[in-house]
């Protein structure tokens, strides 16, 4: 009767352990997706900014036809998504973000 307590006793410490690292992984891959996530909604609001800028004339303190003066606003530069950056050019802009996770 003893060893068969041991080996229940066993197999539950062994299902319980892969029950906890699968829960684990959930939480990672859950993380990893709501982070992408922000990361998109906030690059597409710095996109319609820039785009706003782009047709605000320059009386109306905006571009004039050009995104050269448009800069990321200091405080959506580093956020809890990620470190956002642009490059300006006079017909364009390059959105770059550098997110929390790797994934």
């Amino acid at each position: 009767m003893g060893t068969q307590q041991i080996l229940l006793i066993a197999l539950g410490v062994i299902m319980v352990g892969l029950m906890v690292l699968t829960g684990i992984s959930i939480m990672r891959t859950y993380s990893e997706s709501s982070n992408r996530e922000q990361i998109i909604s906030n690059m597409y609001d710095l996109g319609l900014m820039a785009q706003t800028y782009y047709k605000k004339p320059r009386t109306a303190g905006g571009g004039g036809r050009t995104y050269t003066g448009w800069r990321i606003p200091s405080q959506l530069r580093n956020t809890e998504a990620g470190t956002f950056t642009a490059t300006v050019r006079a017909a364009r802009v390059d959105l770059r973000c550098n997110g929390k996770y790797t994934g």
